[in-house]
């Protein structure tokens, strides 16, 4: 009986030991598309994002982004998203995961004519699906669609480096 119990415990010491390898720090930065209902166009988005993972199926994500910058009849509107979430991830095949996100995020908005502005913001829950290729296991792209607001999404591609 002892010597399975210890050699559970080996197994169970030596699978973490596999699993310590994927934690760590990451930073990354993506380019992309945002479409609101409110508004008749496309707009492109930047934005930069900092995280920890956990292990290779879990990770935690701060993200900071502009979501749309465009003039209206003289009005400029800036619209920004902050945002933390958890990410869910599955590997399909060797260096291709697919991942879901879930989190909180804030959504500001300024809009100004000559000087003169307005801000307002809103938060909720922030929904998104995408796919990850690992070049290595510290470098990899991301393809992802979020769901920022009820009536807005974003599709982003990004470009990650893990420490």
């Amino acid at each position: 009986m002892f010597k399975k119990i210890l050699l559970a415990a080996c197994l169970v010491l030596g699978s973490s030991s596999a699993f310590a390898q994927d934690e760590g720090v990451y930073v990354g930065f993506d380019v992309g598309n945002t479409r609101s209902d409110n508004f008749l166009d496309n707009y492109g988005s930047m934005g930069a994002f900092a995280g920890y993972q956990f292990n290779p199926q879990f990770s935690v994500e701060l993200a900071h982004r502009r979501l749309l910058s465009f003039n209206f009849f003289g009005v400029d509107v800036d619209m920004k998203q902050t945002s933390l979430s958890g990410l869910g991830s599955i590997n399909i095949v060797k260096d291709f995961d697919v991942y879901g996100r879930l989190g909180y995020n804030k959504l500001s908005a300024t809009a100004s004519y000559w000087g003169t502005g307005s801000k307002e913001s809103d938060s909720g829950i922030l929904v998104g699906v995408g796919a990850a290729y690992h070049f290595n296991k510290n470098i990899s792209v991301r393809l992802e669609v979020q769901k920022p607001s009820s009536d807005a999404r974003n599709v982003a591609a990004s470009f990650k480096f893990k420490f």
